[in-house]
């Protein structure tokens, strides 16, 4: 008999894969067992990893549900004198509110929907031409990103975005690596302006010492390139644009 598939569509709950809900089929583990040690620190060194975090910092695991989560977020996120913006357009941007005040943290208040207007100007059954003054077409903009590409054996990828540790993600997955003979554990040879240094590609930040350059895949899947306890954007000058080239040693 199939398995049937249950659409959520109530928020919080999501659905998940096949190959999700068959990893989880196991047997129970004791808290307390050497087994279920190992499987939380794998988690945490992972959770790490995926927030591109380096070596000095930590994840901390505790049970609760999304709720939980955001007060949690909203409580270690804002600084003892800073202020929380919140665009309060429903019942979760009013929940983050009373959250934050239940913890003393001062919030300003955005309110606004943009969508209301417009769901009842459908719903009283007007076309949705009707809602707002249409754009010239002639006053459109076509904006063309570069992309990444295989050169003479080197893999050419650009920066997009810099977090605030310094880590910089690149616009290239891991099917652009093909061909380029860039393997895990290897050297890698990263130039950014003329300027060349030498990386490993590796799993993590531990597979690295302090202080070395480090290639690897984030959250995205997309390679990124950091300094384990450095900032990578202000040793190598990496800025959102910045053609990056790798190339294998």
């Amino acid at each position: 008999m199939a398995e049937r598939e249950w659409i959520l569509l109530n928020p919080g709950p999501a659905n998940t894969t096949p190959s999700v809900r068959a990893a989880l089929v196991m047997p129970d583990l004791c808290h307390r067992e050497p087994e279920c040690f190992d499987m939380m620190r794998r988690c945490r060194e992972n959770l790490v990893r995926l927030a591109g975090a380096g070596a000095d910092w930590t994840a901390v695991l505790f049970t609760g549900s999304g709720t939980a989560a955001v007060e949690a977020a909203i409580c270690a996120a804002v600084p003892a004198d800073g202020t929380l913006v919140v665009v309060n357009n429903g019942v979760y941007g009013d929940r983050m509110l009373r959250i934050a005040r239940a913890h003393g943290i001062p919030t300003v208040a955005v309110a606004g929907d943009i969508f209301a207007p417009i769901a009842a100007h459908l719903a009283r059954g007007a076309p949705l031409a009707d809602a707002g003054d249409q754009l010239d077409e002639s006053e459109l903009q076509t904006v063309e990103l570069p992309q990444p590409r295989v050169q003479d054996g080197t893999l050419v990828g650009h920066a997009l975005v810099v977090d605030r540790f310094g880590n910089a993600s690149l616009d290239v997955d891991h099917d652009d690596m093909a061909g380029t003979k860039i393997t895990l554990g290897s050297t890698v040879e990263v130039e950014v302006a003329g300027e060349r240094y030498l990386a490993t590609y590796a799993q993590t930040f531990a597979d690295v010492s302090p202080g070395e350059l480090i290639v690897y895949e984030d959250a995205y899947r997309t390679l990124a390139v950091a300094i384990n306890r450095g900032d990578a954007a202000a040793t190598l000058a990496l800025r959102p644009d910045a053609e990056v080239r790798l190339r294998p040693r």
